[in-house]
C-alpha cells in the first residue's frame, strides 16, 4: 500500500487505495466483533419473535464455572490474548472508519500525509486492525486447540502419527 500511495498521482490511483482501505476496514471491523462476542438468546414478550444471535465465543468456556471443559493456565492466557486484542483491534477499527469513512479522497489524502510528507506512517497503522484480527484468530485457534487436547490428547497423538506416516510416504 505504501508504494502505490507514494506513486500515486492522479486522484483515480488515490482513490483505488481509498476505496480499498474502507473496505478492508469494513471487513476487519465485522470479523473482530465476529471473535469477540458469544452464542446468546433473548426472549421478547409474547407476539414478537424469539431471536437467537448466533457468534463465535468461546470464552464461555474459559469464565464459566463448572465447564464441562478443563481450561488450563495457558488456555486462559489464549483467550485473554485474543480478548485484548480484538479489543484493540475495534478500537483501532473504529477510529480508521470515523477518521476516513466519510471523508472525501481531499481529506483522505492529506490525513494520510505525515510530517516528512510520505504515506510511510499512514501505510503502517491502517494494517493495525488487521494484525490485531490475526493476533486475536491465531489465540483463539490455540485456546481451542489447548482445552481440545485437555480433554482429548490420544487424538492429537493419533494425528500426529498420521501427519508422520503421511510425511514418511511423501519421502519427507
Amino acid at each position: 500500500m505504501y508504494s502505490e500511495l507514494k506513486e500515486a498521482t492522479m486522484d483515480s490511483e488515490f482513490d483505488k487505495v481509498f476505496a480499498r482501505l474502507q473496505m478492508e476496514w469494513t471487513y476487519i471491523g465485522g470479523l473482530l466483533v465476529a471473535i469477540a462476542v458469544y452464542v446468546h438468546s433473548t426472549s421478547f414478550p409474547e407476539g414478537v419473535a424469539n431471536v437467537t444471535y448466533i457468534s463465535v465465543d468461546t470464552a464461555v468456556f474459559s469464565i464459566s464455572q463448572g465447564s464441562l471443559f478443563n481450561v488450563n493456565f495457558y488456555a486462559r492466557r489464549a483467550i485473554a490474548t485474543s480478548s485484548i486484542a480484538s479489543g484493540l483491534g475495534i478500537a483501532c477499527d473504529a477510529w480508521f472508519l470515523l477518521q476516513y469513512n466519510w471523508a472525501d479522497l481531499q481529506t483522505f489524502i492529506a490525513r494520510a500525509r505525515d510530517v516528512y510528507g510520505s504515506y510511510f506512517f499512514f501505510s503502517l497503522s491502517a494494517r493495525v486492525p488487521g494484525l490485531c484480527m490475526f493476533t486475536s484468530a491465531l489465540s483463539l485457534m490455540l485456546f481451542l486447540e489447548l482445552v481440545a487436547f485437555d480433554a482429548w490428547p490420544e487424538v492429537f497423538g493419533l494425528w500426529r502419527a498420521l501427519h508422520w506416516g503421511s510425511s514418511f510416504m511423501r519421502g519427507g
